[in-house]
């Protein structure tokens, strides 16, 4: 039953054709039977008029169905985005501006689907290169804590520390730059080299 039910662009469109079809009538009513003076004409241009309202209201009424179908549509698969699922496509089945809207929705529901991508290798990439130095860190305390290594070892691991402290740094430092960059915190300024 909620499928028979319009939304109000769908009654908008069912009065509009419903107002098209009395006004018809009317017109033909007055110009045939008061502007005429036909009479006997009363009578078939009123039952002319109920069948045009009855046509134009069904008429309306599917046309009204149909845009709102696709608009549902729609509806249904920007919610899909929002909530990250990116794999379903809109039919193109019109060639109007509904049709145009469901092009271009396609299209930025590809382009997202790309960025969603690209921002899950990046984190991938990120906790990787995080990773790796957050290991070495960890094996070299282990080994301060558990062994007893000469003064060289220790000098060779706290230099090892400090360069792996210094990547994390840079990394971290880079990874706040691009946050920056991308939220359009940091003005770029480009110059010839």
């Amino acid at each position: 039953m909620r499928q028979l039910r319009l939304t109000p662009l769908g009654n908008r469109i069912t009065t509009i054709s419903l107002a098209i079809g009395i006004g018809t009538s009317a017109i033909v009513y007055v110009w045939v039977v008061a502007i005429g003076g036909h009479g006997e004409a009363a009578r078939p241009i009123l039952i002319g008029g109920v069948i045009s309202l009855l046509l134009s209201g069904g008429v309306g009424y599917y046309f009204a169905y149909l845009a709102v179908a696709r608009i549902r549509r729609i509806d249904e698969a920007a919610r899909e985005v929002a909530e990250g699922n990116f794999a379903t496509r809109l039919p193109v089945d019109h060639a109007g501006q509904l049709g145009q809207l469901a092009r271009t929705f396609n299209e930025m529901q590809l382009r997202l689907a790309e960025l969603d991508g690209a921002r899950k290798q990046f984190i991938a990439n990120a906790s990787h290169e995080l990773r790796t130095p957050i290991f070495s860190l960890g094996g070299f305390l282990e080994l301060l804590e558990d062994d007893e290594p000469s003064a060289e070892e220790r000098a060779e691991f706290l230099r090892t520390m400090r360069e792996q402290i210094e990547r994390l740094t840079k990394l971290t430092s880079d990874l706040l730059n691009l946050s920056q960059l991308d939220a359009g915190g940091v003005e770029l300024d480009p110059a010839d080299v």
